[in-house]
């Protein structure tokens, strides 16, 4: 490496040593913001990747509640065609309600993160 001042290769002038010092602290620096940098970018995309996972949990708890009592009032209404007649409505209500709720609430297509 050559020195600044004096255009030399391996100075042995202290104050140069000192530059050379200098420019590899700012290289270490730069690269060590950087660094920091693609953390603070990681732990968000893991924050996030952490509230979809729990997000999903929810909505599969929900379903198996779902799907279980739908099985415990079909075994009750076996025998009764009035109440799988009224349950199969309620079926179809809660059918539309459930497919509208899950339009309005399915988030968008991620964007594609920038390049770095």
């Amino acid at each position: 490496m050559k020195c600044r001042r004096h255009e030399r290769a391996n100075c042995s002038i202290p104050d140069c040593r000192f530059d050379r010092i200098d420019d590899t602290l700012a290289l270490i620096l730069h690269k060590l913001t950087h660094i920091e940098r693609n953390e603070y970018i990681m732990s968000q995309e893991l924050d996030a990747l952490t509230q979809a996972v729990a997000d999903d949990t929810s909505v599969d708890q929900s379903a198996i509640t779902l799907i279980n009592g739908l099985a415990a009032k079909i075994d009750a209404a076996k025998n009764d065609p009035a109440a799988l007649t009224a349950l199969s409505a309620q079926l179809k209500q809660n059918s539309s309600a459930l497919a509208a709720a899950v339009a309005a609430n399915t988030p968008a297509a991620p964007d594609t993160p920038p390049a770095t």
